[in-house]
């Protein structure tokens, strides 16, 4: 992906993804990234800008990415002798089966629980659409549950007032049945470790960093890169709103704090999505 420009610059036709023993979540997140990188690119080649689409590629569980022999010499970066898991801070979550009227029936992968955040990843965009469950409605006997899990290809409704903030219609065009959808991942503090240490080779490979930064011990290694990238929500918001914009975020919508803010929002067109630029612009209002 850091070099993806240079490839496209030499007339490249096509990329092909592997997809053989891979997952669909596998082959849907990556592809989508690809093919919203290249046509980027060929969109302004000159300010084309990959973190964004590195970091949908870090969504998928690997070994920690490594540029190889793309540029040439393989570096000491390139090799891993410390660890063999594939890991990620995300997971699949399900797939979108279908609408039910106004109703998002999807397919559950791996097992939900209150206060998760669902990422919906419409094809032809990384602008993904978030969404807070606090419980979950079974689409078959539509019984209400504090969890769910997977098997048999149970599937939970989304109901639309879950949506309040986005337009309906304009979702169903985004959102099509077999639509992705993942979610942050549980990690043990060693894997949480392994995932920093990825991160902060795959900088130093791409020049963010110095290559000393690898010598340095995790705490003096976080300092030198400011704060690591928050890539969890919170799952029952005590934190307050964690500014990722999530649909259904009690904390935001219904804290008496957070009012002021609210109606800012509400003076804005459409009432658009949070996001963290927008929340401190809310929460300077206060």
């Amino acid at each position: 992906m850091p070099r993806l420009g240079e490839y496209l610059s030499l007339g490249i036709d096509s990329l092909k993804v592997e997809g053989r023993n891979k997952s669909d979540y596998y082959v849907a997140v990556v592809a989508r990234a690809y093919r919203a990188a290249i046509d980027a690119w060929y969109a302004d080649p000159e300010n084309f800008d990959a973190d964004p689409y590195l970091r949908e590629l870090a969504s998928v569980p690997s070994r920690g990415y490594t540029l190889g022999f793309h540029t040439g010499r393989l570096e000491n970066t390139g090799h891993n002798f410390h660890h063999g898991a594939s890991l990620s801070a995300f997971e699949f979550a399900g797939s979108i089966r279908e609408w039910d009227g106004d109703d998002l029936i999807m397919e559950v992968k791996n097992r939900l629980l209150p206060g998760d955040v669902i990422e919906i990843l419409p094809p032809g965009s990384i602008d993904n659409i978030r969404v807070r469950l606090y419980e979950f409605e079974d689409s078959k006997n539509r019984k209400i549950s504090d969890k769910f899990t997977s098997g048999a290809k149970r599937a939970i409704r989304i109901r639309r007032e879950q949506l309040h903030s986005e337009n309906i219609e304009e979702l169903k065009a985004q959102i099509p049945p077999g639509t992705v959808v993942r979610k942050a991942r549980p990690l043990t503090s060693e894997q949480e470790t392994i995932l920093k240490q990825n991160n902060l080779t795959q900088e130093v490979e791409t020049g963010l960093l110095p290559a000393e930064s690898l010598l340095r011990t995790e705490e003096q290694s976080v300092a030198l890169r400011g704060a690591i990238r928050k890539t969890k929500p919170p799952r029952m918001g005590e934190h307050g709103c964690c500014g990722l914009g999530c649909n259904g975020c009690l904390p935001f919508w219904q804290d008496p704090k957070y009012e002021k803010a609210r109606q800012l929002l509400r003076t804005k067109k459409g009432l658009p999505k949070l996001n963290r630029t927008l929340l401190d612009q809310a929460l300077s209002a206060e």
